[in-house]
């Protein structure tokens, strides 16, 4: 399952747990075709709704961003792939208004998902905010954030963090022209 996109994961792993579409259409909150579109690799997923589908079958959010058996420590390469040497670090989803790189896919029986994430200006407009159970992280490495939690907002810059409970709507864009660049680190209790 390694080299399965986040549709196929979640669709092999509700066949093989013998959960009808409907059942964790149920489970999780979602309508028939959400979840269909989802499974046939027509939408990519948030965070929030892949933690809703892992809480419905039972698993880590992890389970569907590259999980494998390495118990030890797990090293990811960080730097742009060049034509000699390609990048270790590869998006698992785009949602084409934020790319989430995860940096710890191939440590097994994680409790946190730390991400690099790249923010591209303008195209945050009719982005949804998020919530779910669990805390997150956020550092800003390059440019700036707009933060919108509950009804307050928070505009941090290089070298700022944030640390919020993810249970409260959020939204994280950004207006710098060459986009931003964060350390996100998510906690989901499971």
């Amino acid at each position: 399952m390694n080299n399965a996109s986040i549709g196929q994961r979640i669709l092999t792993l509700r066949e093989t747990l013998q959960i009808t579409r409907e059942e964790l259409c149920e489970r999780s909150r979602l309508t028939h075709q959400h979840l269909e579109n989802i499974e046939n690799d027509q939408h990519i997923p948030s965070i929030s709704t892949l933690i809703r589908i892992s809480r419905a079958l039972g698993v880590r959010v992890g389970t569907f961003l590259d999980d494998s058996k390495n118990i030890g420590p797990t090293i990811s390469k960080t730097e742009k792939p060049t034509n000699d040497s390609p990048s270790t670090l590869h998006p698992v989803f785009d949602n084409n208004k934020i790319e989430f790189m995860p940096l710890a896919a191939n440590k097994a029986g994680r409790h946190m998902e730390p991400f690099l994430v790249e923010l591209h200006k303008g195209e945050n407009v009719g982005y949804q905010k998020s919530s779910h159970e669990g805390e997150e992280f956020l550092y800003v490495l390059e440019g700036s954030i707009h933060i919108e939690y509950g009804k307050d907002s928070y505009d941090l810059k290089k070298g700022e963090s944030i640390y919020y409970d993810s249970i409260i709507e959020h939204r994280i864009s950004t207006e710098e022209e060459t986009g931003a660049k964060v350390l996100a680190n998510i906690y989901t209790p499971f």
